[in-house]
């Protein structure tokens, strides 16, 4: 449909500049609007081009996003019902993509700053809410492109900054290849607000945050990381989505918080090629469209 519009403007934009060209010379008897036509027919023909050319720009940039976005939920909620059992609304599927940190600055701003201000103040999550805005604009972070989740999951600001040793997600996405963890449940455990801080915990608290920290590759430099994280996974699957010419397009991330391991790498190891292949059959296409 958007298409057809623009094929459609792309032919009223074509009549404008050839009426523009085609005014006939000042005359006594002519139509009253034939002046105005002709001391502003540069004015109407570059208004015309810049809407053409404005729709065409939102086309790509807003609306085949969102149709992009509408197909990868839909995607993962295929994987969560066939085969991932369905009614376990205690896991997690995600696409995660790369993007510069300035971009995730400003979108975020306007997001928690203005959109989310009140709810911000009635859920009293302020702190948590500065730690999800990046602050390294030059640097690559991922983010949630999109989720399908248990329905009472809050949406997901965390993003991680890509280097070295700063989680699964981004170790995936560097390297190129999948990888699964099942390590300890800390959801139950208040960080401290700094690493050389875990020694206010108790014995066993720490064990399990660093064997957590370990087992997940976030180093000790990169402690903030889990502070920014709303639901810390335990069980946790990622692997990458590559599209042309081995381009990791991003990282798609099956976890829960269950206190028990569960492989999410078993479960759907029979089927996992197939979907990224279709994944990416599918994104590339979207993309020419």
């Amino acid at each position: 449909m958007r298409s057809k519009w623009l094929n459609v403007g792309v032919i009223v934009f074509t009549t404008i500049l050839w009426s523009m060209q085609m005014l006939p010379e000042k005359s006594d008897n002519e139509l009253f609007f034939l002046p105005f036509l002709r001391e502003h027919k540069y004015w109407i023909t570059f208004a015309s081009f810049g809407v053409i050319v404005g729709y065409h720009l939102f086309d790509i940039l807003v609306e085949r996003e969102k149709i992009e976005k509408k197909w990868v939920k839909k995607f993962l909620q295929h994987i969560v019902n066939l085969d991932l059992g369905g009614n376990n609304y205690h896991t997690r599927v995600s696409v995660l993509r790369a993007k510069k940190g300035y971009r995730i600055f400003l979108s975020r701003l306007w997001y928690l700053f203005v959109i989310r201000f009140f709810e911000n103040f009635k859920d009293h999550c302020w702190r948590q809410v500065f730690k999800q805005i990046p602050i390294h604009l030059f640097s690559e972070y991922l983010y949630v492109y999109q989720r399908y989740s248990y329905p009472k999951e809050k949406k997901s600001y965390t993003c991680f900054r890509v280097r070295k040793d700063n989680g699964v997600a981004v170790k995936c996405y560097e390297e190129g290849v999948d990888c699964e963890i099942m390590t300890s449940c800390i959801s139950d455990i208040i960080l401290p607000d700094k690493f050389s801080q875990l020694n206010q915990l108790n014995t066993g608290q720490q064990k399990r945050v660093k064997k957590y920290m370990h087992d997940s590759f976030i180093a000790d430099s990169n402690y903030e990381t889990l502070l920014t994280m709303v639901k810390r996974a335990n069980n946790i699957y990622a692997t990458p989505i590559i599209i042309d010419q081995q381009q990791v397009w991003g990282v798609l991330i099956i976890d829960n918080d269950e206190q028990q391991p569960v492989s999410f790498k078993k479960k759907i190891d029979p089927v996992i090629e197939r979907y990224i292949k279709l994944f990416s059959y599918t994104i590339s296409y979207l993309k020419m469209k």
